[in-house]
């Protein structure tokens, strides 16, 4: 390929990348069926404390909290489960003690987002 052809790649490669981020519509049940098996998550709450989680291929939950920015606190760890519902969001049940604010039931719309990353909309 000469230097052309490969500025040409590059060009198209990024023009791809803004127009994914740009485009916020949700991904189908279907869609998310076929993303969600073997990826990791993460969301970040309002007061900036980080979750992320594994989505296991048996619709198992591997999910971590960290510490809140400047917290002292260490990170917490439990199971949980996912789906994907009719409509077409993801959910996830966080199985936290009732001790550590559990247990969770949430769902979100996901888009893709640059490189495929999976992303939620609120």
């Amino acid at each position: 390929m000469n230097a052309f052809g490969r500025s040409t790649l590059l060009v198209l490669t990024l023009v791809s990348a803004v127009s994914m981020a740009d485009d916020q519509t949700p991904m189908t049940k279907e869609e998310l069926t076929k993303a969600v098996p073997s990826s990791k998550m993460e969301r970040t709450n309002d007061s900036g404390r980080v979750g992320n989680w594994a989505n296991n291929e048996d619709g198992s939950a591997t999910i971590t909290r960290m510490p809140p920015p400047g917290g002292k606190q260490h990170a917490l760890k439990t199971s949980g489960h996912w789906s994907i519902s009719n409509d077409g969001r993801y959910c996830l049940t966080e199985d936290w003690s009732t001790q550590d604010g559990g247990p969770v039931d949430w769902c979100r719309h996901v888009v893709a987002g640059p490189g495929g990353v999976l992303q939620f909309v609120d």
